[in-house]
This record gives structure tokens, C-alpha cells and sequence, in this order.
């Protein structure tokens, strides 16, 4: 299921068995700024509302909605769902249709992007031995915790039935806004953003006085959708 290339090499760089499709062609999705109840993504980032923009993120899991959310609340089901991935390092991404954004802004009382976050912060909890024992907290964040980094060292003390709250720094979890108002589902991911970048000068400008070769055969030949006169 994947392509082996750039960087990676198949028992050196590249460990996988089964492989996975994200290896080769990423994700790639733009928000639905016109129907969104909160701020764009890359106004967030200090972009102009007007600027073509884009975000890169990095992470391991993807998961959909679970398809229970008629019998538990968004809330419920979030939780469930987030206490399944990592936490690692604090950083997740939901990706929300924008009926669920203004479900939740109209009558979940979270009114901006930032309140999302900071519900998920405070209310998605795990044991620390759930924390701890994933492979990738034990090779990436075990360390820190050793070298005495907060919250990790403390945490690392803990009974292992301990409830802990792993997305600790709210600004970490990010909120886009993304869809075409079929249904008010999401996707939940451990994707951590990195960087944004305008990419309005890399556009290709056409010449001044230059007119596209389609308009000067629609000038000559008349539009193929053009009504026809009476």
C-alpha cells in the first residue's frame, strides 16, 4: 500500500509492513471559509483574510467519525476517540463539516476555535499507564520526563490508574473547518501543524493586455452555452 521513495528505504528508513497510502500522497484539504462559523485556519496564523494560504501538518492516525453519534453526544464520542491516539506532545487536528461547527457554536456554546480546544484540553483524560505505555510517548516523551521537563515528569510519577489530561496545551489542538454540508460529521487526527506559507506570489500572472485563448475563440466562434437568440 505505499510507494517507497524521497527518503525512504525499505529496512532502513522505512519499517512497514503493511504500508499505507500517506506515504506517498499525503492529505490535502482546503476549509470551507464561506461556510464556517469561526476564523479561517490561516487567519489564526496572522494571514490576511484574503491571502491564499497553506498549512502543513505531520502525524500518524486518522480516524472518522464512529458512526454512534446518534446515541452519544459530540462530546462523548470525541473523547472516546481522542483517548485512542497519543497525545503526543499535545498535538491533534478535528476536522469538522461545517454544520457540526455551527452546531457547536450555536448551541454547544463553544463560540471560536479556541474554545473547541480548550474543552478537548480539559475533558479528554486517560489513565497514565495508557499515556505511557504507547510505543511512541515511550521513545519520544520518556526522555523528557527524565530530564525532568513538565508536565511529563510529574506525570511519570503517577499510579498507573491515575487520570491525566494529555492535551494539555489547547493551542496545539487545531480546528479546521471542512466539507460540503452532507452531514454534520468529523475526522479526528494526531496531526501536529508545523508551518504556514502565502503562496499568492508563486501564482503565475498572466501579461499585461495578454487574453486567454479560450476568450478569443468564445469572441469569435460564440460560446457553446451560449442561448441562442430569438
Amino acid at each position: 500500500m505505499s510507494i517507497v521513495w524521497g527518503y525512504a528505504r525499505r529496512k532502513r528508513t522505512f519499517w512497514t509492513s503493511q504500508g499505507n497510502n500517506y506515504s506517498y500522497n499525503n492529505l490535502c484539504m482546503a476549509e470551507n471559509e464561506e461556510r464556517s462559523v469561526w476564523e479561517p485556519f490561516h487567519v489564526q496564523k496572522g494571514h490576511k483574510q484574503e491571502e491564499s494560504v497553506i498549512s502543513l501538518f505531520r502525524g500518524w492516525n486518522l480516524l472518522n467519525s464512529m458512526g454512534a453519534a446518534a446515541r452519544r453526544s459530540w462530546g462523548e464520542e470525541v473523547k472516546l476517540q481522542m483517548q485512542a491516539l497519543p497525545a503526543l506532545y499535545s498535538g491533534a487536528t478535528l476536522i469538522l463539516d461545517p454544520m457540526l461547527a455551527r452546531h457547536l457554536k450555536e448551541n454547544e456554546g463553544l463560540q471560536t476555535k479556541l474554545d473547541v480546544s480548550r474543552w478537548v484540553s480539559e475533558n479528554v483524560k486517560m489513565t497514565a499507564r495508557q499515556f505511557w505505555e504507547n510505543d511512541i510517548i515511550d521513545m519520544l516523551v520518556a526522555p523528557l520526563a527524565a530530564s525532568g521537563v513538565q508536565p511529563y515528569a510529574s506525570w511519570k510519577q503517577l499510579p498507573g490508574d491515575a487520570l491525566i489530561a494529555p492535551y494539555h496545551r489547547p493551542e496545539k489542538v487545531n480546528i479546521l473547518v471542512v466539507g460540503g454540508e452532507t452531514s454534520p460529521l468529523w475526522k479526528i487526527s494526531d496531526f501536529d501543524y508545523t508551518t504556514t506559507a502565502s503562496i499568492d506570489k508563486w501564482r503565475a500572472k498572466a501579461p499585461a493586455g495578454a487574453q486567454h485563448k479560450g476568450d478569443q475563440e468564445g469572441q469569435e466562434s460564440g460560446s457553446a452555452y451560449e442561448a441562442p437568440e430569438n
